[in-house]
């Protein structure tokens, strides 16, 4: 049953990743380890992630997932930034609070970057963001985005993302 529960965390970020690019949490003993070493770990711009008080299994693996993702992110991996967006859209099973709006901004990133991994479904998803964000959301969403790419990669965003 666990290793089923660790296959569905694991297909939810991306089944587009190979396995060798995602941490993967064999157990939930070794999951719920790393989320009470780990939950309080701030990025280098001070975001914690918004994790929620999880009461089952999947939620704490989906919680540990999450906050590997997050590390892997800010180190500019292309996969991380693609499950942190994903679920600061959906909450990732309840693991973590939505936030829409960071997550387009990290859509933007990802699409900034120039990452020779993107592909079509990162343009639909933030196509998907401009859909659905207010034009004051879109305004701090473009703000925060120039702020997480300028602490992942070192400069400013590239002009046409300003």
């Amino acid at each position: 049953m666990k290793n089923l529960i660790v296959f569905f965390i694991l297909a939810a970020f991306s089944s587009l990743a190979h396995a060798s690019e995602r941490v993967v949490f064999r157990s939930y003993d070794q999951a719920k380890g790393y989320v009470e070493k780990h939950q309080f770990d701030k990025m280098s711009d001070g975001f914690l992630p918004p994790l929620t008080l999880c009461a089952s299994e999947d939620c704490t693996l989906a919680a540990a997932q999450t906050l590997a993702e997050t590390k892997r992110a800010y180190e500019g991996n292309y996969q991380g930034q693609r499950n942190l967006a994903y679920c600061l859209w959906s909450g990732c099973g309840g693991a973590v609070s939505e936030n829409k709006q960071l997550s387009c901004a990290w859509r933007m990133v990802i699409l900034a970057s120039g990452s020779p991994k993107m592909h079509d479904g990162d343009i639909g998803n933030f196509k998907l963001c401009l859909d659905k964000l207010s034009t004051i959301e879109k305004a701090a969403m473009k703000s925060q985005a120039a702020s997480l790419y300028r602490t992942v990669y070192g400069r400013e965003i590239p002009r046409e993302w300003q």
